[in-house]
C-alpha cells in the first residue's frame, strides 16, 4: 500500500487556470459525476454489478479538473442537498480526497486511486434498508448496528468484481476504523489501517459534519476542522489531520465572508502559502447592498478607502444577507 510521499518524491502542484474559468467545466463534471453515483447506487439495489469503467471515467474527469485547478470543484462541494445526501456525499468525498492527495504531493496515479476509493467508499449503503438510511431523527442502537454493516457490505460488493481493486476494497472496509482501535467493523489498531483509508476517513468526517442530514444540521467548515483537530490521534491519524486542516484552510473555496470594511464576498480560491489572504469575489458593498461583482486578491495587500489593509473579519453562513452560494454557481460568475 502507498505511503505519504517523502522528500523529493513529493510533487508540488499549481493552479494552471483561474477558478472563474475552471468553474463551467467543473459544474458539468460535477453534474455528470452525481448521475454516475446515483446510477451505481440504484444499480446495486436491483442487483446490478458496479460499472467500474464508468466509475474510473468519472474519477479521471474529477482528477483532471483538480490538477488544473484545486478550487473549482471544491466550490461545488459546498452546495448541500439533504435529500441527495448519499450521492452528493460520495462525490464530495471523492473530490476532497483527490484535493487532499494533491496537497500531500501524491502523483496522478495515486490521486486517482484515492479519488476512486472516495467515490465508492459508501457503496455498501445501497444494501442498507432505505427506512434506516433516510430515517428522520437519531438511530436506535439496533439501527446503528445495521448502519455500521455498510462497511462490510461495501467490501463484499467490491470483492465480487472480476478485477479486484484492493485499495478500493480497503477504503470501503476500513474508513470507519480509528487510531485508538475503537472503530468498526474490525477494531483495527492504527498500524493495521490502510493509508488510503486514513485519508478518506478524515474527508468522510469533514463532509458529513458540514452537511445537513435528516437528523442533523450541517456545521461551518471551521467547526468541522476544529472537531478533526480535537480527534487527532484518537480517531484520525495526527499527521494527516494536521495536513488536512492546512489543505482546507480557515476560509475554503465557496466560503461567504465579511471583510473588515463591511463588504461581503465569496472565496474564489486560496493561496497555498497564505490561506488567510484568498482571492475573493465581492458581491455586497459596505451597506450590504448588491454591487458589480469584482475579484480582489487579498494576497496583494489591498487597502480599503481609509488606507487600512483589507482582511477577512469572519465567515458567514450560506444565506447571510441573502447571499446564496448556489445562486452564484447556477448563474456563473459575472465579473465586472
Amino acid at each position: 500500500m502507498s505511503r505519504p510521499p517523502q522528500g523529493k518524491k513529493r510533487i508540488s502542484y499549481i493552479n494552471k487556470i483561474p477558478t472563474e474559468k475552471a468553474l463551467p467545466q467543473a459544474k458539468a463534471d460535477y453534474s455528470s459525476a452525481k448521475m454516475t453515483v446515483n446510477s451505481i447506487m440504484d444499480g446495486i439495489r436491483i442487483g446490478r454489478m458496479i460499472d467500474m469503467n464508468e466509475a474510473r471515467v468519472t474519477v479521471n474527469h474529477i482528477v483532471d479538473g483538480i490538477l488544473q485547478n484545486r478550487d473549482a470543484l471544491a466550490w461545488l462541494t459546498k452546495i448541500k442537498d439533504k435529500d441527495e445526501y448519499t450521492a452528493e456525499h460520495s462525490l464530495n468525498v471523492s473530490i476532497l480526497s483527490a484535493t487532499f492527495a494533491r496537497h500531500l504531493g501524491h502523483d496522478e496515479n495515486d490521486i486517482k486511486k484515492i479519488a476512486l476509493g472516495g467515490l465508492l467508499h459508501d457503496v455498501g449503503k445501497a444494501k442498507i434498508p432505505v427506512e434506516i438510511l433516510n430515517k428522520e431523527g437519531r438511530f436506535t442502537d439496533e439501527e446503528f448496528d445495521i448502519m455500521k454493516q455498510h462497511t462490510v457490505f461495501g467490501r463484499n460488493l467490491l470483492m465480487t468484481m472480476p478485477k479486484r481493486e484492493h485499495y478500493v476494497i480497503d477504503i470501503a472496509h476500513s474508513h470507519h476504523e480509528r487510531m485508538d482501535g475503537k472503530g468498526y467493523p474490525r477494531k483495527l489498531d492504527a498500524s493495521k489501517i490502510p493509508y488510503f483509508a486514513k485519508i478518506v476517513s478524515i474527508v468522510d468526517a469533514y463532509d458529513a459534519i458540514t452537511s445537513s442530514r435528516c437528523y442533523d444540521k450541517g456545521r461551518a467548515s471551521m467547526e468541522a476542522l476544529d472537531i478533526i483537530y480535537k480527534c487527532k490521534d484518537t480517531q484520525f491519524d495526527a499527521v494527516l489531520a494536521l495536513e488536512f486542516i492546512k489543505c482546507i484552510g480557515i476560509y475554503p473555496p465557496g466560503a461567504i465572508v465579511e471583510l473588515t470594511n463591511g463588504e461581503v464576498g465569496i472565496v474564489i480560491e486560496t493561496h497555498e502559502n497564505n490561506k488567510l489572504k484568498p482571492r475573493i469575489l465581492l458581491v455586497l458593498d459596505q451597506n450590504k447592498k448588491s454591487c458589480p461583482q469584482k475579484i480582489i486578491n487579498l494576497n496583494l495587500n489591498v487597502k480599503d478607502d481609509t488606507g487600512e489593509y483589507l482582511r477577512i473579519s469572519k465567515e458567514l453562513i450560506n444565506g447571510s444577507y441573502d447571499v446564496w452560494l448556489e445562486e452564484f454557481i447556477k448563474r456563473g460568475l459575472q465579473i465586472s
